[in-house]
């Protein structure tokens, strides 16, 4: 008789606070399938929600399970919203679930994987989502066990009052561990996303900062680049600009310097060569300045007025893993013919494939060496008719 007249008294149960939690938590899921939830290397930026939920799944092939979330966040709701339970078990797991979305290093979303910059707004609306349904349902609890928590809560006039009303019934009733976990872990992730989001537009560069806010992002998921390389003297080219890879590697090519201006590059890797093979120097010009199919190839001639050059520095194990921190790749400097320093800069390998500052042009915005090229050099002005 007990059993059934708790059973029919849980039923009977009124929403307080719970239901209204609820329905901010879906609406807060619904608004972040509309909008990016990672931002991504390269030039597509970011994953939309929607597509994340439609191929996330797939995740599970690479050991990825936050998509799982939806699942058991769908469930817990659902056992929340009949009345008769509160569908906390459910909704602290899809809670777990969901922070495994901090470890993701690269997404397939039925195309060639990419490589996640990191979390979007989309993606935080989501985790906050799942986040809330778990406070709800620890808040359900408390209505379930006590059916005259509305009279209570209203016979309290502050908020400070009605919350610490809402731990003593917790207490009494055995439910203070739920209430207390869903509190310090909802609190705990969004200090930790504003503290996150805050650091890196603080301490990033300001490419990190544009690409941050031009995808929504909110924070970057490995460490954030602070470097500026800035010019230290600007060099006038009015001649040839040789180009030196004393390792073969093509991060920059003679075509690229052309279409900044250089009148003349020289470059000491043959125009079939790619890496490792070398031949002697050769100038390469354009005839027509406005058409890059005008592009000439010669043998040197005159001396080069600066030297452009890339040194790619020894390796060091762990260089890209996803623990390690920044180390040192290249080294590349600008350096006229009298031995001025146009700008002498290192690039770090920072994570995966990616370089602080960037090194590899996904947009002419978040392309540090071509705008530090740009800054550096000058040419003669023209003569007046």
């Amino acid at each position: 008789m007990e059993n059934n007249s708790a059973q029919k008294e849980s039923q009977q149960a009124p929403f307080v606070y719970s239901r209204k939690i609820i329905g901010i938590a879906v609406l807060l899921w619904a608004v972040s399938m509309l909008l990016p939830g990672l931002v991504l290397y390269g030039k597509n930026g970011y994953s939309p929600g929607i597509t994340i939920l439609l191929m996330g799944w797939i995740g599970i092939l690479g050991s990825y399970v936050a998509w799982y979330a939806n699942i058991f966040w769908l469930i817990a709701i659902i056992r929340l919203l009949g009345g008769k339970v509160s569908g906390a078990t459910n909704a602290f797991v899809a809670a777990l679930l969901s922070l495994d979305t901090f470890r993701f290093e690269d997404v397939s979303m039925g195309g060639p994987h990419q490589y996640v910059y990191g979390i979007a707004i989309g993606g935080i609306l989501w985790m906050t989502a799942i986040f809330l349904t778990m406070f709800a349902t620890s808040l359900r609890e408390i209505e379930i066990t006590n059916n005259n928590l509305s009279q209570i809560i209203q016979r309290t006039k502050s908020y400070k009052e009605k919350i610490s009303a809402l731990f003593i019934l917790a207490q009494n009733n055995g439910k203070q561990f739920h209430l207390v976990a869903s509190t310090i872990l909802l609190t705990g992730f969004l200090g930790l996303t504003a503290t996150l989001a805050v650091y890196d537009r603080v301490v990033g560069n300001q490419d990190e900062r544009d690409k941050l806010n031009h995808e929504l992002g909110v924070f970057k998921r490995s460490e954030i680049c602070s470097q500026s390389p800035k010019p230290v003297n600007q060099i006038l080219i009015d001649g040839p600009l040789e180009l030196i890879n004393p390792d073969g590697y093509r991060i920059l090519k003679p075509e690229e310097l052309l279409a900044m201006g250089v009148p003349v590059v020289r470059d000491s890797i043959g125009p079939n060569s790619y890496k490792g093979t070398y031949s002697s120097a050769r100038d390469y010009y354009l005839v027509d300045k406005q058409n890059p199919e005008s592009l000439q190839i010669r043998k040197p001639e005159g001396n080069a007025v600066a030297r452009l050059e890339i040194k790619k520095l020894p390796s060091i194990k762990g260089a890209g893993d996803s623990s390690a921190r920044m180390v040192p790749v290249y080294h590349i400097t600008l350096i006229s013919k009298r031995g001025d320093v146009g700008f002498d800069q290192i690039w770090m390998k920072q994570y995966m494939h990616n370089y602080c500052p960037n090194l590899y042009k996904y947009s002419e915005k978040h392309y540090s060496l071509e705008k530090l090229i740009r800054q550096t050099i000058i040419f003669p002005k023209p003569a007046v008719q």
